[in-house]
């Protein structure tokens, strides 16, 4: 949930940019040496918090939030913004979506917010990914809380997203894909230098100052910060609220 007070460009042109950009990734050629990402293992369970900041010209909007994953299908999140303290809450189990928004009762719903890849293998994303990648790049040690990672940084060209765009049968016009060509996006992931398991990414987005449909749009950056902890904890679960 993005807050979108008093926003002045067309809304609809951020959601699919934000639909396209935050499940595919594009940007330009980085200067520095590549390498490739070490194995990833998988977590059976896990909790996590989130943090997504949309600044847009001189305004900013910032939603958070926290659940869990429980492999194989099962997860839990709440999100809220930085302008309304209402809730918005999504368990899902299986195909089973249910959703409550504030104080309203849960109800089940057909549609959900999360991406179809929650419940794939995170090690089997991280090399498609890497696989289509121009480059991945060591960036050092880090700690994530106090857990020792290393952190890489990865990098996409914009004709390979439009490849994988394609691919999946996302409906782009050619505005929205002139808007595309000159963006930027990197992956950060920090893995664990002990354990394996991915504690951490950040997806940074930034779309260039342009114009949409005869509207002019000024630069786009959207961050989206994910930490993973508690991982592996026998005692998590998901479970349906009605």
């Amino acid at each position: 949930m993005i807050a979108s007070r008093a926003l002045p460009i067309n809304l609809r042109v951020i959601g699919y940019l934000m639909l396209v950009l935050l499940l595919l990734g594009m940007t330009a050629l980085p200067t520095q040496a590549a390498t490739t990402l070490p194995p990833v293992n998988n977590f059976a369970t896990a909790q996590l918090k989130m943090q997504a900041t949309v600044s847009i010209g001189g305004l900013k909007g910032v939603s958070y939030g926290a659940g869990a994953v429980v492999m194989p299908d099962r997860t839990s999140l709440w999100l809220a913004t930085d302008e309304s303290p209402e809730l918005t809450e999504i368990v899902q189990i299986g195909g089973t979506v249910y959703m409550r928004e504030g104080d309203k009762p849960w109800e089940i719903t057909n549609e959900t917010p999360l991406s179809p890849d929650i419940f794939r293998p995170i090690s089997a994303q991280l090399n498609e990914l890497q696989e289509s990648a121009n480059s991945v790049t060591f960036m050092g040690d880090a700690l994530v809380g106090d857990v020792p990672t290393k952190h890489y940084q990865l990098w996409i060209s914009p004709e390979k997203l439009f490849d994988q765009v394609d691919d999946i049968g996302l409906p782009l016009g050619d505005d929205v894909l002139a808007l595309l060509n000159n963006s930027i996006i990197k992956y950060d992931f920090w893995i664990g230098a002990n354990d394996g398991f991915l504690h951490q990414q950040l997806n940074t987005i930034i779309l260039p100052a342009s114009s949409f449909e005869g509207i002019e749009i000024p630069e786009i950056t959207i961050e989206t910060l994910v930490t993973y902890f508690d991982i592996n904890n026998p005692n998590l679960s998901v479970n349906a609220p009605i």
